[in-house]
């Protein structure tokens, strides 16, 4: 019974040419736009799942008096605030919102790279394996570089990177996709400590390189020791803090509004706000000012969705529309499979099975 009804459907796509190719193009060209979107909404919703502590993870955004948009910086004066004022805090993490990017060179050969200054505690807070190297000690010291195992095969093919002696000339390169063209600076040579395992899973950080924020202090002293104290200073420094558990998230919460009350009080010229946002709310999440990477916001995904129902509903109003007008022209058929014995049952999965052929032929 099952192969007399398919058969008769193959031979109904084929009888009815004109209906079959519009119903299958219009299916074909529906499902794949569905696909491919959900495609896109699955890998923007892929980051950051490999972190074993990710619900413990948050980040700080600012706002100013008049923005709407938070900003994905902080100052860099919150950060210690938070560490000795707050109990709930285990780590903190301490990125630069600024790219260091440009040539490292190693006996006389160059590879571009780009990349983070980032805190000691950068691999406490985060799940970056080491395949060579120490996490505890590999960003303590100034003018350190963390390597990806790419940067370090294309630098040391046939050696061992650790303890080499790399000279860095920054000329602005970034992982954004935005080439900024500045001018050459040579900040020194800084010694490779580790290197990282390849990574298989995607982060919202993305670099070639991470230097240690320490070597900021030691290239430019008075300008470091300015941003340390300086509250009104929101766009140098990502601050991410690691909970000791993820329930003391509201006590953080309001540690940070009393915080923000007591150093932005009537006395400042500029009040700045605070909000935590979850590591796993970063990427798809919010727009914000001065983003860490290229990430598709929440309101875009939601769009994505929208468009792919869309899609998929017009696709099968259509298909019912032709199948509705259509189905005068075969009433006699009907008819006729009713004489020779054909019950409502057998029609019913005749038609059933004639719309599941063209849609697996889409």
């Amino acid at each position: 019974m099952l192969k007399n009804y398919l058969v008769s459907a193959i031979r109904n796509v084929f009888k009815y040419k004109l209906f079959s190719f519009i119903t299958i193009f219009g299916l074909t060209v529906s499902i794949s736009a569905c696909l491919l979107i959900f495609l896109v909404i699955s890998e923007q919703t892929g980051f950051d799942n490999f972190h074993t502590k990710k619900e413990r993870i948050v980040r700080v955004l600012t706002y100013n008096e008049t923005s709407v948009i938070p900003f994905a910086s902080s100052p860099l004066p919150l950060a210690r605030a938070l560490a000795e004022q707050n109990e709930e805090v285990e780590k903190l993490a301490i990125i630069s919102s600024s790219f260091a990017g440009g040539d490292l060179v190693y006996n006389s050969k160059e590879v571009a790279l780009a990349g983070r200054y980032v805190s000691e505690e950068f691999f406490n807070v985060f799940d970056f394996e080491l395949a060579k190297g120490s996490r505890e000690k590999a960003l303590t010291q100034p003018f350190s570089v963390v390597l990806t195992g790419d940067a370090a095969e294309k630098l040391f093919p046939n050696e061992d990177p650790i303890g080499k002696v790399v000279n860095f000339k920054d000329r602005g390169l970034n992982k954004m996709g935005i080439d900024m063209d500045s001018k050459e600076v040579d900040k020194g040579d800084f010694v490779v400590t580790g290197v990282l395992k390849a990574l298989h899973n995607r982060s919202h950080i993305q670099f070639d390189m991470l230097l240690s924020l320490s070597t900021l202090k030691s290239i430019n002293p008075l300008a470091e020791n300015k941003k340390r104290t300086d509250w009104e200073n929101y766009y140098d420094y990502y601050i991410y803090i690691l909970l000791k558990d993820a329930k003391h998230y509201n006590n953080l919460v309001e540690g940070l509004a009393s915080l923000t009350q007591r150093e932005f009080g009537e006395l400042r010229r500029s009040k700045l706000t605070f909000e935590l946002q979850p590591l796993e709310d970063i990427t798809p999440g919010k727009f914000v000012n001065s983003p860490i990477s290229l990430t598709m916001p929440k309101e875009v995904v939601y769009f994505l969705f929208i468009v792919a129902f869309l899609l998929l509903f017009l696709a099968c109003f259509n298909y019912s529309n032709l199948s509705i007008a259509r189905a005068l022209n075969r009433s006699k058929e009907i008819g006729l499979r009713k004489v020779m014995g054909a019950g409502k049952k057998h029609i019913f999965f005749q038609f059933i099975f004639e719309s599941v052929t063209l849609s697996l032929i889409a």
